[in-house]
């Protein structure tokens, strides 16, 4: 059998928005014909309203199992079958048959907020609230819901917890919930281990909303974990961020607490406010490489030209043939900013002697070039020992931009 791989892969036009798949040559040998015994009957029968519910209860999970895909198939509404299901809901159960067990109650619509208000076993609200939360229509069902789930993010149950951050982050006011909740913690002096994870769960999901935000900016001004939590929160969140309030705070920081997860959460915020004190952190030789590493890559314009002390900090971690994290950091930064003539004459050979993934980085920017810069480029590749190991569409793609013949 013959596998091809990508269609036509000497042709480049082909492999310009495409992956280079490799083909290969297969031999399908021919086995011997085998008798096989004949199956037997499958002992899987409809189940009655009565062997629903006592199957609900048994020690059996796939017996248990079978009873509740039963329920879902017939939205069996019986007493006996809620009653049995709701125990069901609190024992311990693999993953199958819980996932089963959750999607018979979604299906049937057999539980409420009454039996999510009534359970005292942190299981089964775990379980009943994960249900509720996602078949509750009703603006008051779904109100209590939230409730419940505001009163149960710093659960020692961590199925609790986790379910509670993950209803509560669906509502539709998620951030006015969550801040008033956060407000309430960061009044006590400390904060226990769960109470800092749901703040960093939430805090992360929800920095991009007002008030979220605000209780964050309350967050950057506390000592400790608390601090630590709201930077981790900062720096892992997504979309555009109302940062104004937490750029004081961030800059001060970095002249009292400077930390690996502080430029993290001035990498995601990036604003021109800090460059000036990122440049002078980057140029000050008397800190540990790798902090000035982490403040160049702060920078607001990643793309910017360099200045000679940071070029030549990047140029020599990039030389480092012993430090693999800070060596392809650095790769990245030189690809991503506007090298000079000059400096591309220093950085091209030591990039030729770098690895596969250094050189990868560097041609996926090169469209900011010019086509005597693209000349020299090509020839250094050329030359590079590495050139075999690179994926030839991604070497295609880099130098679409200059045809052949200018070369």
């Amino acid at each position: 059998m013959l596998d091809t791989g990508t269609w036509y892969p000497h042709c480049p036009s082909t492999l310009l928005n495409s992956a280079n798949v490799p083909g290969g040559i297969y031999r399908v040998r021919p086995i011997k014909p085998v008798a096989l015994a004949p199956a037997k009957p499958s002992p899987y029968r409809e189940l009655t309203d009565e062997d629903i519910a006592r199957d609900l209860g048994s020690a059996d999970s796939a017996v248990a199992r079978r009873a509740c895909e039963q329920l879902t198939f017939r939205l069996v509404g019986t007493t006996a079958a809620r009653a049995a299901l709701l125990t069901l809901l609190d024992k311990p159960l693999d993953p199958f048959l819980e996932h089963a067990a959750e999607y018979a109650a979604m299906k049937t619509q057999a539980f409420s907020v009454k039996e999510l208000q009534a359970s005292t076993a942190p299981r089964q609200q775990a379980r009943l609230l994960r249900i509720l939360s996602q078949v509750a229509t009703k603006p008051a069902d779904l109100a209590a819901v939230y409730d419940f789930a505001a009163t149960s993010l710093d659960a020692a149950e961590p199925a609790l917890a986790t379910n509670a951050a993950t209803a509560l982050g669906k509502a539709a006011n998620a951030d006015t919930r969550v801040a008033k909740v956060f407000a309430s913690w960061l009044t006590e002096p400390v904060l226990s281990e769960r109470r800092l994870l749901a703040f960093e769960r939430l805090g992360t999901a929800l920095a991009s909303r007002p008030e979220v935000s605000k209780a964050l900016a309350t967050a950057l001004t506390k000592q400790g974990p608390v601090r630590q939590v709201a930077l981790k929160a900062i720096a892992n969140s997504t979309g555009k961020l109302p940062d104004q309030q937490w750029r004081p705070a961030l800059l001060g920081l970095l002249d009292t607490e400077v930390s690996p997860v502080l430029f993290e959460a001035i990498a995601r915020v990036k604003h021109r406010s800090f460059d000036e004190r990122l440049s002078v952190l980057a140029a000050d030789k008397s800190r540990a490489v790798t902090l000035r590493l982490r403040s160049l890559l702060a920078l607001s314009e990643a793309g910017s030209q360099l200045s000679p002390a940071a070029f030549d900090l990047l140029l020599e971690l990039l030389a480092d043939t012993g430090q693999a994290g800070p060596r392809i950091e650095a790769s990245r930064r030189l690809a991503e900013a506007q090298l000079s003539d000059a400096q591309l004459d220093r950085f091209l050979p030591v990039l030729m002697r770098a690895g596969p993934i250094e050189q990868g980085d560097f041609l996926q920017h090169l469209k900011k070039y010019t086509p005597g810069q693209g000349k020299r480029i090509a020839a250094a590749f050329a030359q590079s020992s590495q050139l075999g190991t690179l994926r030839p569409d991604e070497v295609r793609v880099a130098f679409a931009k200059w045809p052949a013949l200018r070369f």
